[in-house]
């Protein structure tokens, strides 16, 4: 988890916008140790955490100032 949260906050405004596309920046952030289920559930563990939510298919980020 805090290697995703340490990508989005480099990645600044640049950061998925859509549901799909923060998958396959999960996807494409750990390789082959994920599939796509793994990534589901991060997502899933991001939005419990409340570093995430959604408005319909667009991602709204709530992370951490500090980094992760």
């Amino acid at each position: 988890m805090k290697k995703l949260v340490a990508c989005l906050q480099r990645q600044g405004a640049a950061k998925p916008k859509r549901r799909k596309s923060l998958q396959a920046t999960i996807l494409c952030l750990f390789g082959k140790q994920l599939d796509t289920g793994g990534a589901g559930a991060l997502i899933d563990e991001m939005q419990r955490r409340g570093i995430v939510s959604f408005n319909g298919d667009k991602v709204v980020y709530a992370l951490p100032k500090t980094p992760a």
